[in-house]
């Protein structure tokens, strides 16, 4: 037995303070298409979108042909979902943006109050959460302890793509959508369509989830950078190209504050793009005792 065949909620989340990215919701399509090919029933799995139309939710699911779930909601129906769970597990996939306000909600979720939903839900036993957006790193280094009076006892154990690093997507085709994937999510999504026993105990466990991811999402960051090199190079000449006419406006006397602050900018971000992603896993012995 394990959570693909045990009583678990699989919970989506994508917050966004403003309208959602579709790259985002199509991060979510894919990993509804592969617990719908672990013969996950659809309704238990659970959906908590921002910003996203019905337009939008249907075309981007439709491309992958992926049906929708019957329970969508807003990221502000989180805390409400946990108090009224039922199941014994539940698994989370944060995709979207992040920052070290928390969750990109329009209420940033803090880790504290994260976390405390999952300590104090009902019937939980098991919780095994997986962020995917930057600077998810603030969700780590926290207290998972649920042996105190009025906690529910149950384990958790929480993964992150990025540490306190930008969390980096690659253009992707997989069942007929090309989006720019979440690059770890779109390797966990892969180990649980077809899981590895990366430490060879016979068993599928979330140790060995967090490992594939990481190792491929490692391989994939150096690729994106080795393309990135390519662009780079086009990139800097274009700048030397503005700089020079930039220079000619400034010696004329024509060169305006917004043109000098789009120099800096264009600087910044040649010089400053980072391809370094460290994930990271918070309770590591319960993921070692956690199995799919």
């Amino acid at each position: 037995m394990g959570l693909i065949n045990e009583d678990t909620c699989w919970l989506f989340l994508l917050p966004s303070r403003s309208n959602a990215e579709q790259r985002h919701v199509f991060d979510i399509a894919f990993g509804v298409h592969v617990l719908l090919g672990k013969s996950i029933p659809l309704e238990n799995i659970v959906l908590l979108i921002d910003g996203c139309s019905e337009s939008l939710l249907k075309s981007t699911f439709s491309a992958m042909n992926v049906p929708i779930p019957p329970s969508v909601f807003t990221t502000e129906h989180y805390f409400n979902v946990l108090k009224k769970n039922t199941h014994e597990n539940i698994v989370i996939f944060v995709t979207g943006h992040g920052s070290i306000d928390g969750i990109d909600s329009v209420v940033p979720i803090k880790p504290y109050d994260f976390y405390n939903a999952l300590k104090t839900s009902p019937n939980l036993q098991n919780s095994v959460v997986y962020f995917g957006q930057c600077e998810d790193g603030i969700y780590n280094y926290i207290s998972l302890k649920t042996d105190s009076e009025g906690l529910n006892g149950s384990n958790i154990v929480a993964i992150g793509a990025s540490g306190l690093h930008t969390s980096l997507s690659s253009s992707t085709i997989i069942q007929g959508g090309l989006w720019s994937a979440n690059v770890f999510l779109a390797r966990l999504f892969s180990w649980i369509q077809n899981p590895v026993d990366v430490d060879g105990d016979g068993k599928f466990s979330v140790i060995d989830s967090y490992k594939y991811a990481t190792i491929w999402t490692h391989n994939d960051c150096k690729n994106i950078e080795h393309d990135y090199e390519i662009k780079d190079a086009k990139a800097k000449l274009a700048l030397s190209v503005l700089k020079e006419e930039l220079e000619e406006k400034r010696r004329k006397g024509t060169l305006t504050p917004d043109q000098e602050l789009q120099i800096k900018a264009l600087e910044t971000t040649i010089n400053n793009i980072s391809f370094d992603q460290v994930p990271w896993i918070l309770n590591v012995f319960v993921g070692m005792e956690i199995f799919f």
